[in-house]
């Protein structure tokens, strides 16, 4: 019975410095996509071109007045507001 006892703690030990290694490797993978797709993305350029597409859809009173972007819900210390998507490049504000 000693044995199966043994046996067991071995596997389990076994499984726990596998799984552990795997997250290890996992890090290891995640970290590189991350570097190659800040390399080639332009995440930013990205963003704004969404936005821009998007705030031409949005219905006319939930576009910025200023510069026709989105008006966006937002919390601040004084309650919620409609905040411009493309802050801080437009301050537009409106009371929620």
């Amino acid at each position: 019975m000693k044995i199966i006892g043994v046996i067991i703690v071995i596997w389990i030990v076994w499984a726990v410095i596998a799984g552990i290694v795997e997250i290890y490797r996992q890090g290891i993978r995640n970290k590189a996509a991350h570097e190659v797709l800040d390399q080639t993305f332009d995440f930013e350029k990205e963003k704004q071109e969404v936005l821009a597409i998007s705030s031409q859809f949005a219905p006319e009173e939930y576009r910025c007045p200023k510069c026709s972007g989105m008006l966006l819900l937002r919390n601040g210390i004084y309650g919620k507001f409609f905040g411009c998507s493309r802050y801080p490049d437009c301050r537009f504000t409106r009371k929620a």
